[in-house]
């Protein structure tokens, strides 16, 4: 009973807030540097996240992108399709930036691919699988305003079999 009342009470501050404000859109391309996965070297990719502001310090993300590692010492690769749900929280402008802290939910598809041999017959293969994982994201980081665009660097640690942290470089757009 007492979850139900958080969840009304949350659900309620939600609408009127939202409703309260005009709802900006965003959208930002971001390159991902991914520090060691567990047996891996630092990894690269692309991300695209959309942000739908509640409020001038609110926003709310949605993210979708792609992290590849190669295996340290050995042939054989790693990757993620992170899909991602969350917020921003915005301090305000703070001389030319403007600290926030994040937190995000969602899935990694994960997939996994290494060069095998079979030293009876001699015959090469890759083996592969895939996988999905439930994540949580956790990080910060700042914007900085040069005319009509919004850069973005962000530090993120990503919660899941295998975690890691990233540092994410983009640029926000209004939409």
């Amino acid at each position: 009973m007492k979850k139900m009342a958080l969840v009304f009470i949350a659900l309620f501050l939600f609408v009127s807030t939202s409703s309260a404000q005009k709802g900006v859109m965003k959208v930002e391309p971001s390159l991902v540097i991914a520090f060691p996965h567990t047996g891996t070297n630092i990894g690269f990719g692309l991300n695209g996240t959309f942000f739908y502001g509640i409020n001038e310090q609110i926003d709310l993300t949605g993210t979708i992108g792609y992290v590849t590692w190669s295996y340290d010492g050995w042939d054989g690769n790693l990757s993620t399709v992170p899909v991602l749900f969350g917020g921003r929280y915005s301090f305000g402008d703070q001389g030319g930036f403007t600290p926030y802290a994040s937190a995000e939910l969602g899935f990694h598809f994960m997939s996994y691919s290494y060069p095998s041999y079979d030293y009876y017959s001699g015959a090469s293969t890759t083996e592969s699988f895939s996988d999905t994982q439930f994540g949580l994201g956790l990080g910060g980081g700042a914007y900085y305003q040069i005319g009509n665009i919004t850069l973005d660097g962000n530090l993120q640690y990503n919660s899941m079999d295998g975690s890691y942290f990233s540092v994410e470089f983009g640029a926000v757009f209004g939409i």
